[in-house]
């Protein structure tokens, strides 16, 4: 803190009007295993500064390893000086004390920190890799076989401080963990890749490696026989574990640049009705204390809040830092996603528990939405609600175009049939819009993704081409 603090006023000396300096220091450690073998154990330290310049309406970034005086002392005049010769632009400024986050102070106020992380061992880590390693004489039968499995442990734990020119500062730490496992197997002469995993901040929550190799082990037997189907377009279901995708250029398409330098498929729809009513998208940084992604300020160390993205079909902000909000002329919002969740949803063509189904096929889903979902509406309520259709488990490639919102993946999972999940798919493709996806959104569940910041549930789409079949 003493050295960040230093490097601003050593900016200031140098011929700064402003500045802002972010230390982020990192320790991580990984054992990894491949065929039950130690594979690598890694532990790597690091840390950076990242110093930013506001000089004459002119702003430059830049970073170093070099956090000793001696380093620093060269180099933030030569920070300064490279700043001045860039272009000018007045919008390039320090957000204001107003909007700077004030209670981030001992580091852990969003209780992300795990107080267990100094007492992990390198034995424990290693003890965890071995655990995860399939027994291939008990993995395997006379239709199939184990042909490679990595496993792998690994924690970090990340500081990060940020002090400006304003008196302004704050302080985060945050502890991760995880488990994975990544395998192949063989089966009438065709090879299926699947994985499993488990993170989260605090190592008692998660799953025994055993339980995520079985996972993935499973994941993969179930690819076995996997065919094409006939294009057409069809009901859409996605799994949680791979909604990312799906969501990922939506979020995308609210960031400041790419709105402002006309990539972005959202462009000037600010305060518009572009979605259905059913879609309701919120970043809830404050109130997801404990999850991954929590937060109290961004990356500028403003205050983060609690924020309606998308509010039954409106688009109602932007993600927009400092230089972006003054660019469109707009308040600052936040400079990017914390903890996005959808709220769980239903179309009125899906049929509740006990109710017949009312999709027997692809349709258009009607405008009307549901009040409420049923107290399970998990991956099965959803897959038989919807009832025929294809379930995707995962996606192979693909891309989509952000500036107008067209897509095309590479996709595979399985046929939906009566409600009931009945074959494995492989290679087909969905292509489309993502505002004409968005737009046939039958449901979105109450079973957000058990790891990582972006809580996305399952998603259910209607009238979805899928292609590239028999």
């Amino acid at each position: 803190k003493d050295t960040a603090r230093e490097a601003v006023a050593a900016a200031i000396r140098a011929g700064a009007g402003q500045a802002r300096v972010t230390i982020i220091k990192s320790v991580a450690d990984e054992c990894m295993m491949l065929d039950s073998e130690i594979d690598s154990i890694t532990h790597s330290a690091d840390r950076t500064m990242v110093i930013e310049i506001f000089a004459d309406g002119r702003y430059g970034r830049f970073s170093t390893n070099r956090i000793d005086p001696d380093g620093l002392k060269d180099f933030i005049p030569r920070c300064v000086e490279a700043a001045k010769n860039m272009e000018e632009d007045y919008d390039r400024h320090l957000p204001g004390r107003d909007l700077f986050e004030t209670l981030a102070i001992n580091g852990d106020e969003m209780g992300v920190t795990d107080p267990e992380y100094p007492l992990v061992e390198p034995s424990m880590r290693l003890e965890a890799a071995k655990r995860g390693c399939p027994d291939t004489a008990v993995h395997q039968d006379k239709e199939w076989k184990l042909v490679s499995c990595e496993n792998s442990r690994c924690d970090s734990i990340e500081e990060t401080y940020i002090c400006d020119s304003d008196g302004n500062s704050a302080y985060k730490t945050e502890t991760a963990f995880a488990v994975t496992c990544e395998l192949t197997v063989e089966s009438g002469g065709k090879l299926y890749e699947a994985g499993a995993r488990s993170s989260s901040p605090f190592i008692s929550r998660l799953k025994d490696p055993q339980e995520v190799t079985s996972e993935a082990i499973d994941r993969a037997l179930a690819k076995i026989g996997s065919g094409k189907i006939r294009s057409a377009r069809k009901n859409m279901v996605v799994d949680r574990r791979v909604g990312t995708k799906i969501l990922g250029p939506l979020i995308t398409a609210l960031y400041g640049d790419m709105v402002y330098n006309g990539d972005s498929f959202l462009k000037d729809r600010l305060g518009e009705k572009v979605f259905p009513e059913m879609l309701t998208l919120k970043d809830l940084p404050r109130s997801s204390r404990g999850h991954m992604g929590a937060r109290l300020f961004d990356s500028e160390g403003c205050s983060t809040a609690d924020r309606t993205l998308i509010g039954n079909g409106v688009v109602r902000f932007y993600l927009l830092n400092t230089y972006y909000a003054a660019k469109l002329g707009l308040a600052r919002t936040a400079d990017s996603v914390s903890v996005p969740v959808i709220s769980p949803c239903r179309s009125g063509s899906l049929g509740t528990k006990g109710e017949k189904n009312s999709v027997p096929g692809c349709r258009e889903v009607p405008g009307e939405i549901c009040a409420s979902v049923p107290e399970v509406w998990d991956r099965d309520a959803i897959v038989k609600a919807v009832g025929n259709g294809i379930l995707v488990t995962g996606f192979n490639g693909g891309n989509c175009n952000y500036a107008t919102g067209d897509y095309s993946y590479g996709v595979e999972g399985f046929v939906i049939r009566s409600g009931r999940i009945v074959r494995p798919v492989g290679g087909m493709l969905i292509t489309g819009n993502m505002v004409e996806l968005w737009n046939s959104l039958l449901a979105a569940g109450n079973d957000p993704k058990e790891y990582g910041s972006w809580a996305v549930p399952t998603l259910a789409f209607g009238n979805v081409s899928f292609s590239g079949g028999l």
